[in-house]
């Protein structure tokens, strides 16, 4: 940094310094952006399961464990409810343990038939397989 001497100097030094200020606060704010994009959980979650499809994860036991958990939870809400029934919530937890088990033990079964559903739904042709 060179010793400004007088004030036409020190003039331009302000004028530089409000320029590169103004690029670094636009530089700052597009990557508090790229930031605030790249943590949402939506994208969190998509980027890492394009994670698991390149790397070496193994994707069936961890959509096994996640469509477990999830169906275990979801049949304890839809069975269960909004009950303050002591035995109720317990015979809730029980079949939502037990859900989540089979789900869990069965992934490639259930990605089959869940598969076959949607297709269904969307009114695609199913192609004949071997499960009845």
């Amino acid at each position: 940094m060179e010793k400004i001497t007088n004030s036409a100097e020190l003039k331009s030094a302000i004028a530089e310094k409000k320029i590169l200020l103004k690029t670094q606060w636009k530089d700052l704010k597009e990557q508090s952006l790229i930031t605030y994009e790249g943590h949402k959980p939506m994208n969190l979650i998509l980027n890492s399961l394009q994670n698991m499809n390149s790397g070496s994860f193994h994707a069936n036991k961890i959509f096994g464990a996640i469509s477990g958990l999830l169906s275990g939870f979801i049949t304890k809400k839809f069975a269960i409810g909004k009950s303050n029934n002591i035995f109720r919530k317990i015979l809730g937890t029980v079949l939502q343990f037990g859900v989540s088990s089979f789900i869990a033990q069965h992934a490639d079964e259930m990605k089959t038939y869940g598969k076959i559903f949607i297709d269904v739904i969307l009114g695609k042709k199913v192609k004949k397989t071997g499960i009845r």
